[in-house]
């Protein structure tokens, strides 16, 4: 079991995840039963294959239809999506501060992950990034950021200082849509 700390009090605790039950082994059905056959139904009375995914896929489509409701920005990916370097040293994420959903203040965070034990370092400014913001991590643990300001896209980097955030405005550029690629 791994745990990951996070530098600093304001992302929250540091937690242990406990690593998911592996799944049991199915027998196969009986040999004149067809395939749907053996379907079982769940809690709300849905009714699912006995494959252990238990309406995976509509839990996937209902998250997706809330999360385009809730965006102003259509093919924007969700933030939490981490983007690691190319060496795998640095992950660097969009993630949101504790509080309610609809009230939620985004900030960068970045990983260091070529250590002994994984643990991230907020990024957090002044103000809360917006959730269309992208981020990306440099292979000296500097985090690019891409924010859209009215038609621009405007780009800085963001760096630990201690106990707060340094940011290097680098310059924008001006159209209506653009994306960070991986490096």
């Amino acid at each position: 079991m791994t745990a990951c700390a996070i530098e600093g009090g304001s992302a929250g605790a540091a937690a242990t995840a406990d690593p998911e039950a592996e799944p049991e082994p199915e027998e196969p059905g009986e040999p004149g039963k067809p395939a749907g056959a053996d379907a079982e139904k769940g809690e709300a009375g849905e009714e699912y294959a006995g494959t252990g995914e238990a309406g995976e896929a509509d839990e996937a489509e209902a998250s997706r239809t809330g999360a385009d409701a809730r965006s102003g920005a259509d093919d924007a990916p969700p933030p939490g999506r981490f983007t690691l370097t190319a060496d795998g040293a640095y992950a660097a994420r969009l993630t949101a501060a504790p509080g309610p959903p609809g009230e939620r203040a985004w900030y960068p965070e970045r990983w260091t992950l070529d250590g002994p034990e994984p643990y991230a370092v907020p990024l957090p400014l002044d103000q809360p990034e917006e959730p269309d913001s992208e981020v990306a991590p440099l292979a000296d643990g500097r985090v690019l950021i891409r924010r859209r300001v009215a038609d621009r896209q405007m780009f800085s980097l963001l760096y630990p200082t201690g106990p707060g955030t340094g940011e290097l405005l680098l310059g924008a550029v001006g159209c209506a849509e653009m994306t960070l690629l991986p490096p």
